[in-house]
């Protein structure tokens, strides 16, 4: 039964990712009140902007960067780690805030290390293990995982979903 439930947390995640729960994807988030994106967009790719970014393991990339203001917040100090990101959107935030009891939270850390393509990922796919343990979309499933209004939030706050919170 154990394993089953590994096998079905598993499962999950990866159709989390596939859903757009991925580095690459949070630059193409759009408002879901007026579908306009979160971040400005090349005007002949259509893709963010590519910039210089510090990234989690303190190697500068060039990389399409997420808008800082309005969807991902970083690199800042965290723990003593001064290579952080944080998904900093509407909803996020708010469950973020409710769930640490914090009204000047700012958003929800991601994983601050390798765990898909390092060579292109300046932050990770996954929330920080260290701060939301068990989660489906932290970088390890495990029998305990569960779906949580942190990674419904993410995807609320994508704008191609509508989350059900109940």
């Amino acid at each position: 039964l154990v394993w089953e439930r590994v096998q079905i947390a598993t499962a999950v995640h990866e159709i989390g990712h596939a859903l757009g729960f991925t580095a690459e994807s949070i630059g193409l988030f759009r408002d879901p009140d007026t579908n306009s994106p979160r971040t400005a967009r090349d005007l002949d790719t259509g893709w963010p902007a590519m910039a210089d970014r510090v990234c989690f393991d303190g190697s500068t990339r060039l990389v399409a960067s997420p808008d800082a203001i309005t969807t991902l917040e970083g690199p800042v100090s965290v723990r003593g780690f001064d290579t952080a990101y944080r998904i900093k959107t509407p909803a996020v935030t708010a469950v973020a805030r409710h769930h640490f009891g914090c009204a000047t939270m700012t958003g929800a850390e991601l994983e601050n290390q390798p765990t898909g393509d390092a060579s292109s990922a300046c932050w990770g796919s996954h929330w920080e293990q260290r701060t939301l343990n068990s989660e489906i979309m932290t970088p390890i499933a495990d029998a305990q995982s569960a779906l949580s209004s942190f990674t419904l939030a993410f995807f609320e706050d994508t704008g191609w979903y509508d989350a059900n919170y109940s």
